[in-house]
């Protein structure tokens, strides 16, 4: 439905509206009768005038054509306006139709930005899985995509990786460690026959890790299966390597800024690793495993 169909009627004459062809705008129309009608009732009002004073006289002579086009020059000269009126009409008709083209455009050119980032995206994907011994399992690139581009929709699309989208990563590593802390103080960990060498994984964590992966349409599960609890800031280590890897689709625009904020998080966790005296104690003074 065009615009000036959703007008009281009495708007309708007045509105340009570009969808709609410039013959059936009313206010083209109106532009070009108006003055055509003014000019008309004027030279009516003349005429009747003339007639009352018995002056008026209907004919085709030289004299009574020159007689009439002296007598009635200003409404004559009011029938031009509608040729000036009718354009003025029309380039505002153009101009609003050339608006509305150049939006059309800029919003095809975004909704195709949109896709095609999303499709460069998933390529990048593709290539961080076909990497040998990649830390990922599995990639779920659209969810990945709208987890890290939170703000990237079709009419603005977006490379930035927002404040939200690092929060919630800042987040998952510190209920990881937590959940680590927790795990070495307890008695589940304690009563284990082998705490640091090779056996059976440490899943201190599962349900957050997986919730993390499903939110971000990962699966790098092989990281958090730790075997070696003494490595754990190795794990963390590699767990942002993950991360940096993501973020390091070309075309981020603020790429830096977010490698040093990831950067920033790890460190945090590693210098809180180092000041714990649950891990020192429990964890680094192991120098053999206990049987």
């Amino acid at each position: 439905m065009c615009n000036t169909e959703k007008k009281p009627k009495h708007k309708q004459v007045f509105a340009i509206d570009e969808s709609e062809g410039l013959h059936k705008n009313y206010s083209f129309r109106l532009a070009i009768f108006l003055p055509i009608v003014f000019s008309a009732a004027i030279i009516i009002i003349f005429s009747l005038q003339l007639w009352s004073d018995g002056g008026f006289r209907l004919g085709f002579s030289q004299s009574e054509v020159s007689a009439f086009i002296k007598y009635f020059s200003f409404p004559i000269s009011l029938l031009p306006l509608s040729i000036v009126f009718g354009v003025m009409v029309a380039r505002f008709h153009s101009s609003k139709q050339k608006a509305k083209s150049n939006l059309i455009t800029e919003v095809n050119n975004s909704v195709n930005f949109f896709y095609k980032t999303h499709e460069e995206f998933d390529k990048y994907c593709q290539k961080l899985l076909a990497v040998e011994h990649s830390v990922f399992n599995n990639i779920d690139s659209v969810i990945c995509y709208g987890f890290l581009f939170k703000n990237s929709t079709t009419k603005n699309p977006s490379l930035i990786i927002n404040d939200e989208t690092i929060q919630q990563i800042e987040k998952f590593y510190f209920l990881y460690f937590n959940c680590f802390m927790d795990y070495i103080s307890s008695e589940e960990y304690r009563n284990r026959n082998v705490r640091l060498e090779y056996g059976e994984a440490h899943g201190f964590a599962d349900y957050y890790v997986k919730n993390f992966q499903l939110q971000l349409g990962i699966d790098i599960n092989r990281i958090f299966l730790i075997h070696y609890i003494k490595d754990f800031d190795k794990n963390i280590k590699s767990i942002n390597k993950a991360f940096l890897k993501l973020i390091a689709f070309p075309g981020v625009d603020n790429f830096i800024e977010s490698h040093k904020r990831l950067s920033s998080i790890e460190d945090n966790i590693l210098r809180l690793l180092d000041e714990s005296v649950a891990y020192q104690v429990e964890v680094k003074s192991l120098q053999t495993p206990q049987s």
